[in-house]
């Protein structure tokens, strides 16, 4: 992390690669409709498997999950990623991405946001207890860029237990 400089990556290409790899029951992945490069230390992808990974272990029975791409009125990439399971409790918000805190490593949230913080994006939960998680990943105006031509859609994403 944070040695090889960043570089231009797919978000959709990223997130599947990474989705294809964690062994568990079959999900509904959603993926942006259009795709996008992001300008980012070459383990975004793993952003991406920290958080289907945390669905999964953290969320109960996750059977859906949507990533949502909008452009916000300063230029900049809002990245959603949603899932169906538990949520995250209001007090937990901002301790979720703090060193050492969670059920498991506590080490996840806390990388997610160093890798993704590198080149200036931010994440952040803003999901509801009981209706699942709401990652917003911010991606400045100057780190992203369309990808025209390469629709998405629906994946439906088959994991070997």
């Amino acid at each position: 992390m944070g040695v090889k400089a960043p570089q231009w990556q797919s978000l959709s290409q990223g997130i599947m690669k990474e989705a294809s790899t964690i062994g568990l029951d079959t999900v509904q992945l959603k993926l942006p409709k259009s795709d996008a490069e992001i300008y980012a230390d070459p383990f975004l992808s793993r952003v991406f498997y920290n958080l289907i990974d945390n669905s999964f272990r953290h969320g109960g029975s996750v059977r859906n999950i949507t990533v949502e791409t909008e452009v916000i009125p300063d230029g900049s990439l809002l990245i959603r990623y949603r899932d169906d399971g538990t949520g995250v409790s209001p007090d937990e918000k901002d301790l979720i991405f703090e060193q050492g805190y969670g059920k498991n490593t506590g080490f996840g949230l806390f990388i997610i946001r160093e890798i993704l913080g590198i080149t200036g994006l931010t994440i952040r939960e803003t999901g509801t207890i009981g209706s699942g998680v709401l990652f917003e990943i911010t991606v400045p105006k100057r780190a992203w860029k369309p990808v025209s031509g390469k629709k998405r859609g629906k994946q439906g994403v088959k994991r070997d237990t």
